[in-house]
């Protein structure tokens, strides 16, 4: 180690790390945390230390699910039968927040040709076109189908729009595998 800096823990075979500080700054560091100099270092020490502590409680922060307590959730939407010809919608009212990360769609492979038009997070829209998708490309074998929507709120509706461009009528069901904050 060089001589202007001092060890403070090491590195070995196992990976464990120590640190390296310049000589006389870890001791300084050490009596600003406790209290024997006055300087606007130690404020600053003080000033984080007062900061509120990490909850370790789930929460919803924004539009975001905190990463402490998450729990891996499935929301289910019922079942539509969409009509020849016609369209068809999916909702499902959130009991408590959720962030989706799969979408799972069958279809009872009747005559019918879904397609999904919309996905909806209360009034937002997730998708980035207006271009409908193949409702294959939410099967439940399907590979590199995650997705990443909008944290849905308490009360909140998620809605997935379908249309059914076949001659025969098809009956949908969806699944959303999310996760909440509780």
């Amino acid at each position: 180690m060089d001589e202007d800096y001092e060890e403070v823990g090491y590195i070995d075979e196992e990976d464990e790390v120590g640190f390296a500080f310049p000589r006389g700054a870890f001791r300084q560091l050490n009596a600003l945390t406790r209290g024997r100099r006055s300087s606007p270092t130690r404020r600053a020490v003080r000033v984080v230390r007062r900061a509120a502590p990490i909850s370790r409680s789930a929460r919803t922060v924004g539009r975001k699910v905190a990463m402490s307590g998450q729990r891996r959730r499935y929301l289910g939407f019922g079942t539509v039968s969409v009509g020849a010809a016609g369209t068809g919608q999916l909702t499902a009212n959130l009991q408590g927040p959720i962030a989706a990360e799969r979408l799972i769609i069958t279809t009872d492979g009747g005559a019918g040709e879904v397609t999904v038009s919309n996905i909806r997070v209360g009034t937002r829209s997730q998708l980035e076109g207006t271009g409908a998708m193949p409702v294959e490309a939410f099967a439940a074998d399907a590979t590199g189908s995650a997705l990443a929507l909008d944290p849905g709120q308490t009360g909140q509706d998620i809605i997935i729009d379908l249309a059914n461009s076949g001659a025969g009528a098809a009956v949908c069901s969806a699944l959303i595998i999310g996760v909440t904050g509780d």
